[in-house]
């Protein structure tokens, strides 16, 4: 009789493990479905929150000798052209040159999320994006509140960086001074003769700390958060935080640790590093990447140091920290530092300027996403300020 209750048991425990494993298979099967439609959807969609942008893709090939300069411990860069997609609704008919914004987005990323609002995501369906998306976005989108605050004629032009987006993912490895040059050479033949304020976020500030510091014929100004110019020593000077940090980034980056997780369950891993929610912005945005794409540029940013070029930076800077960004090792003594060297460099006439931007509850490294009014009001009156000073 024990025997056969024995039997039923166990009977009942495997179909309940393979009811279970129904269930998981089924939800991962769903899951991948709605990451490729979404991603389908975001890609092809049209930007619906501000007339007058245009999109589209432009072609970068660099010379042997920029490739050369571009390369870090990862060894050379391989020697093909990447196209890079782009939004952009500046027009010399309407926009004010001296107020033209370049912005540069993170690891993981797409340029056209600056462009969208909450409530247009939920229209045209991307419900994974807009439920992600800060409260301070549901009707305006981050380029509307750059504008708004801007006043008239400011305009905002967006790359997607290489392996993000539309733009394509290209052979590796990459490194931040290779992404810095493609915007630069793709800004100059979108844009020729232009020059724009570039701001960045994360992986996207070092891009725009490259444009700044090799293409200063371009660059007004330079601003942005949640980046170091020397990436090679963060984790010495933050200490074990930022190390442990510094450490998961790389196993993340990893091709086969993200061919395991997926990409869903890579952007579950990082909202839980960054903010400590299991399903938040990162979350969405890694559904409408490639593995390839966040592999690439999370290995590019490890070997990055600038901090050697800060005293020739040309361009006035707007260094914009949060007190617990420790995101790698971006704290705010580590960014203070570099700071002071551009500042003692540049002279106390300087437009350059360092903001502890305030922030409460979580880790603050994608704050610069949510657009808090308090960062984008820093950016444009910097903005205005250094625009003010230029005739031309």
């Amino acid at each position: 009789m024990a025997s056969q209750q024995t039997r039923r048991d166990v009977y009942r425990l495997e179909r309940l493990g393979f009811a279970a494993f129904g269930i998981c298979l089924a939800a991962l099967l769903f899951e991948t479905y709605r990451r490729d439609r979404d991603r389908k959807f975001f890609l092809a969609a049209p930007d619906v929150s501000l007339r007058g942008v245009r999109t589209g893709t432009i072609d970068v090939q660099h010379s042997r000798e920029t490739l050369v300069a571009c390369e870090d411990h990862q060894g050379p860069m391989p020697n093909v052209p990447v196209r890079l997609s782009y939004h952009t609704n500046f027009d010399k008919a309407i926009c004010d040159p001296r107020l033209h914004v370049l912005l540069l987005h993170g690891t993981g990323m797409l340029d056209s999320y600056y462009w969208w609002s909450r409530e247009n995501l939920r229209r045209a369906g991307a419900h994974a994006m807009a439920r992600a998306m800060s409260p301070q976005h549901e009707t305006r989108s981050f380029v509307e509140k750059v504008i708004d605050a801007g006043g008239k004629g400011t305009c905002v032009t967006t790359f997607s960086l290489r392996g993000h987006g539309r733009s394509e993912v290209t052979e590796g490895p990459w490194t931040t001074k290779l992404l810095g040059q493609d915007v630069a050479a793709a800004f100059k033949k979108l844009h020729p003769g232009e020059r724009a304020h570039v701001n960045g976020l994360s992986l996207g500030f070092g891009a725009a700390m490259q444009i700044a510091l090799e293409h200063p014929e371009i660059a007004r100004s330079l601003s942005g958060s949640g980046f170091l110019g020397d990436r090679a020593t963060a984790d010495a000077r933050g200490g074990f935080v930022p190390l442990a940090l510094r450490l998961v980034a790389w196993f993340f980056s990893r091709r086969p640790t993200i061919d395991v997780l997926g990409m869903h369950l890579m952007g579950f891993a990082a909202d839980v590093v960054l903010s400590c929610k299991p399903a938040g912005l990162m979350s969405a945005l890694f559904r409408y990447g490639t593995t390839d794409g966040f592999a690439r540029a999370s290995a590019s940013w490890l070997g990055f140091d600038a901090s050697a070029r800060w005293p020739t930076l040309q361009p006035p800077l707007l260094w914009l920290a949060y007190p617990r960004d420790h995101m790698a090792g971006v704290s705010l003594d580590a960014a203070r530092a570099e700071f002071a060297a551009v500042k003692a460099a540049q002279g106390p006439a300087s437009r350059s300027k360092f903001v502890e931007v305030s922030v409460t509850g979580e880790e603050a490294h994608c704050r610069m996403c949510e657009a808090p009014d308090e960062y984008v009001g820093e950016l444009m009156a910097f903005v205005r300020g250094v625009a003010a000073d230029s005739k031309t």
